[in-house]
């Protein structure tokens, strides 16, 4: 259920306001002031807020839900951040445009770990801080990657479609066991999914700009590689690397031809990671043996989209972080960040740590 159009007078759908005006610790708790709640995990249901959500009304604040769902361009997220003190994003478009239209606004919290959509300079320059909450779905997301690849290696979704039909004619996969995976970023996403491709036995490369330490490299069981060189040897891809804004894929035609032939590609981090014409046409051409995309450069992807129509793909709906763990997690954490900046706390996961260093413009 969406809200009206901000200035309405059924705005939001807020029970009454917490009058108890108790203090959070130390500092006083912020007492008025309007949020914008964006991600669709965090709409009302049944003309009830979230329960995450809920901690925000309890602490006198006003919850605001856009009247359409994300994620939002820019040029419309304009509208509703012009008095806000705070927001809760989602994969909207938060550029220089937003933050000036935002005299008001505090703290941007990031419902996800990801924060490429977001022009952390500008808010810096505000003197706002930007939030993620990083270890919130580093489970879901780990698990939903090897649910993908386990379902490319042996076929799940043809086979389904086949009994549906009432063909009875299995493909034949491969085992994953002893194969090559190569992670491609290896934060706290990676290093999950790397625990978990161990205990499939299988052995894992990886690649990152930062390479980590001899002790995280021995306690996974990992090695590093340039990328050509990850790309020419694993038989798996797997990637959870961020995407800078305006930067070519990480994984165009020239590294795609790289690839062995056969090898499978998992993508669960970001559309814009991948060409995805040039992945298109390397499934097209049989070079490739598959790939599984929860990610597309937009979302959802148009119905001409060359991904839709090329063979031995698997495509998911950005859903690898939808667990209601994960959820619940991401939503306490995202809450938690607001009344924190709000109760003049300095919270957890900070994007721009800088703002507090300076003084506010």
């Amino acid at each position: 259920m969406a809200a009206a159009v901000a200035g309405s007078d059924d705005r939001h759908l807020s029970p009454e306001r917490s009058k108890s005006g108790e203090p959070r610790g130390e500092q006083p708790a912020p007492r008025q002031g309007r949020v914008l709640i964006t991600p669709r995990s965090l709409q009302p249901r049944e003309g009830r807020h979230h329960p995450s959500v809920e901690r925000l009304v309890q602490e006198g604040l006003e919850p605001v839900y856009p009247d359409r769902s994300g994620p939002l361009p820019a040029d419309v997220l304009q509208r509703w951040v012009r008095d806000v003190v705070a927001a809760i994003v989602g994969l909207d478009s938060v550029d220089r445009r937003v933050v000036e239209a935002a005299p008001l606004l505090r703290v941007i919290a990031r419902y996800g770990s990801g924060y490429d959509r977001v022009d952390v300079a500008a808010c810096t320059q505000r003197g706002i801080p930007v939030t993620v909450t990083p270890d919130a779905n580093t489970v879901a997301v780990a698990e939903y990657t090897l649910a993908l690849l386990l379902s490319l290696a042996r076929h799940v979704p043809e086979h389904h479609r086949m009994v549906l039909e009432g063909r009875w004619t299995p493909r034949r996969g491969v085992e994953l066991a002893g194969r090559r995976l190569g992670v491609v970023g290896l934060g706290r996403i990676g290093q999950a999914v790397a625990r978990r491709a161990s205990a499939l036995g299988m052995d894992i490369s990886y690649y990152d700009v930062v390479r980590q330490g001899p002790d995280v490299e021995s306690a996974l069981g990992v090695r590093w590689m340039e990328l050509d060189a990850l790309l020419a040897w694993a038989d798996v891809i797997t990637l959870h690397a961020p995407h800078t804004p305006g930067a070519p894929p990480l994984i165009g035609r020239r590294e795609l031809a790289r690839m062995r032939p056969g090898a499978l590609l998992v993508n669960t981090a970001r559309g814009e990671l991948v060409d995805e014409v040039a992945l298109a046409e390397a499934l097209e051409s049989g070079h490739l043996g598959g790939a599984a995309v929860d990610v597309f450069a937009q979302e959802p992807p148009p119905a001409s989209h060359p991904l839709l129509h090329a063979p031995r793909v698997i495509l998911s709906p950005h859903a690898a972080a939808q667990t209601e763990e994960a959820q619940r997690r991401m939503a306490d954490a995202a809450v938690e960040a607001v009344l924190d900046v709000l109760g003049g706390r300095r919270p957890r996961h900070v994007v721009n740590p800088e703002v507090y260093d300076a003084p506010r413009q």
